[in-house]
């Protein structure tokens, strides 16, 4: 006979963590995918300016470039991952500085480079269906973090003093 032993850690204050924390929706998992996806494309896009000619300056900036956007954009996905609201906006600024005015150059590079232009454009489909999904229900809601600090014990500070 065997008894059961209960291995989940004690509640905290009389809640579970299982009360607190949601499920991640699956849109939420499918902008993950999709914002991840450009990182991916990104590194195939380096990888063939790597093999083009170099200009005068070489590939450096264009490693710096690569390497400075993309590891900010793997932080904000992995802050999405982890319900943080802010990485939703992150995200959109990012999108907004760095790839929305370079959405005209993709189009002049489809007669020139085609496969990069190509690239781009998936880039840029996926990070605004991605966005999409983050900012529309039910997602935007699983964003928004529940009170966890009940109403009666909540005070303004300064609140009773005179």
């Amino acid at each position: 006979m065997s008894a059961h032993i209960d291995t989940a850690p004690a509640p905290i204050g009389g809640i579970r963590m299982q009360d607190i924390v949601q499920p991640r929706p699956s849109s939420v998992r499918v902008a993950i995918a999709l914002i991840g996806a450009t990182v991916v494309l990104g590194l195939a896009k380096l990888v063939l300016t790597l093999y083009a000619p170099a200009g005068p300056g070489g590939h450096g900036f264009t490693v710096f470039t690569f390497l400075a956007t993309y590891s900010v954009m793997t932080l904000l996905v992995i802050y999405l991952a982890m319900g943080a609201s802010w990485a939703r906006g992150g995200l959109l600024a990012v999108f907004l500085v760095g790839v929305a005015p370079g959405l005209p150059l993709a189009f002049a590079y489809f007669s020139v480079i085609p496969v990069s232009a190509v690239l781009t454009v998936a880039q840029v489909v996926a990070t605004v269906v991605g966005l999409y999904l983050v900012y529309r229900e039910p997602a935007a809601s699983w964003f928004r973090k529940p009170d966890t600090v009940p109403a009666a014990t909540h005070r303004r500070r300064g609140a009773g003093r005179r």
